[in-house]
């Protein structure tokens, strides 16, 4: 940053971004991969893009088998902190090497301090909060999933987590909430005062829309011979609803089959030989509940793709589902619009927000898989003039979400911010 007299005053920020399990260049469907990874990765690479910026700075964990050093692009950096062993640990076993994490950041930082530094999720937050006093920065932190609201849905232990996000909310400078309705959750569950709290949602890439032999092409690979296709992808993780999912077209089947249809599921997620042992076992109870539930032939679990498979496979399906039990943002729900797919989104969390129920997509209860499951086929035998309404006004309301628009907005946080 530079001050040029009383003429000019020229900002250039040198900012970082903070977050040890989450790495921006993670292929999705790896474990601990996700919606935050590319919402680091995007944010601050339009972030560079624009007339302010001097750089970005992307803070994560070392394991072995990743480099210490990536660029994204000549302004944006990915470095990699070791800390603790050097394999693979999942983001619920890091926080004791938390504290190793922040003194080697240090070390890091110490002879080019940053302008400003962006925490994400409480592990990142953590760690801000010792380099936010050490240097004397401006410190925003965006949660990207509540610990007490995760707590209630999933009924894990979460007490060490809640009680470090108590203390990030506390000290930083400013939050930054995806959605209204996580604002208003941070605010109520966590004391923390309105004006302290703003909202910018995450964003999307504007994707391209495949040809429609692309799209036949693989529809008819899915289907399979039925006449219906629901897709959905993620992590295979309790929390992402896959199970309650799958019970919901349980009951569909028995549904389309009383009007002499068939129906299919597709799920993406994960990677088998990427999948630490916990994912393994969440795919393995999931493949259980298939067979138990007699729906080998309508329910197929597929690895995880390369993003540039993403446009066609959001592109392929009647309904593309987001079940999770809680979802903060949901970068698939926009990424889903923004292609004009039909997305059925959970009702726990951001996605409330975002889809409109009846006129650009859905919204389901996951935990209600009867309910769900008559909303699912509601929505296959709408007309297809309706379907197509609903598929132009999801194309409509994604472009609040293109990432040049929500850079700009984090860009003037830091700027306010900074001074």
């Amino acid at each position: 940053m530079s001050n040029c007299g009383i003429i000019c005053w020229v900002i250039e920020l040198r900012v970082v971004f903070i977050s040890p399990h989450s790495d921006p260049l993670a292929e999705l469907g790896t474990p601990d991969s996700g919606g935050q990874c590319v919402y680091e990765k995007e944010l601050a690479r339009h972030l560079s893009f624009l007339d302010g910026v001097d750089e970005v700075i992307v803070f994560t964990r070392w394991y072995r088998g990743k480099n210490l050093f990536d660029s994204i692009d000549s302004k944006v950096k990915v470095l990699r902190i070791p800390a603790g062993p050097e394999e693979f640990i999942r983001k619920e076993k890091l926080s004791p090497y938390l504290d190793e994490f922040s003194e080697r950041l240090i070390e890091k930082l110490e002879d080019n301090p940053p302008d400003v530094i962006h925490s994400h999720y409480w592990d990142g937050g953590v760690v801000g909060l010792r380099i936010q006093e050490y240097f004397k920065v401006p410190h925003v932190f965006t949660f990207h999933s509540i610990g007490k609201l995760k707590a209630n849905v999933i009924r894990s232990d979460y007490r060490e987590r809640i009680k470090n996000e108590e203390r990030i909310v506390k000290n930083v400078d400013l939050i930054v909430a995806l959605t209204e309705i996580e604002r208003k959750d941070i605010s109520r569950l966590y004391s923390v005062p309105p004006d302290k709290i703003v909202v910018v949602p995450a964003g999307t890439e504007e994707l391209k829309v495949p040809s429609e032999d692309e799209i036949e092409s693989y529809r008819r690979k899915f289907l399979k011979g039925a006449d219906y296709l629901l897709i959905s992808l993620g992590r295979i993780d309790k929390r992402k609803g896959f199970r309650e999912l799958v019970r919901a077209v349980h009951i569909l089947k028995n549904i389309t089959k009383r009007h002499n249809k068939k129906v299919r599921l597709v799920i993406s997620g994960g990677k088998d030989e990427e999948e630490d042992p916990e994912e393994k076992r969440e795919k393995e109870n999931l493949k259980n509940l298939i067979h138990h539930l007699g729906l080998s032939d309508t329910v197929e679990i597929i690895s995880r793709f390369e993003r540039n498979f993403l446009p066609i496979f959001l592109s392929v399906g009647d309904v593309l589902m987001v079940p999770s039990l809680y979802e903060p943002f949901g970068l698939v729900v926009v990424e889903g619009l923004s292609i004009g797919a039909i997305v059925a989104a959970t009702v726990h969390g951001g996605p409330r927000e975002i889809v409109k129920d009846g006129w650009n997509g859905f919204l389901i209860d996951p935990l209600n898989e009867e309910k769900t499951a008559k909303k699912i086929w509601k929505i296959l035998t709408l007309p297809e003039s309706e379907k197509n309404r609903i598929k132009k006004n999801a194309k409509e309301s994604a472009k609040a979400y293109y990432w040049r628009n929500i850079a700009t907005k984090i860009f003037e946080i830091y700027k306010n911010l900074v001074g």
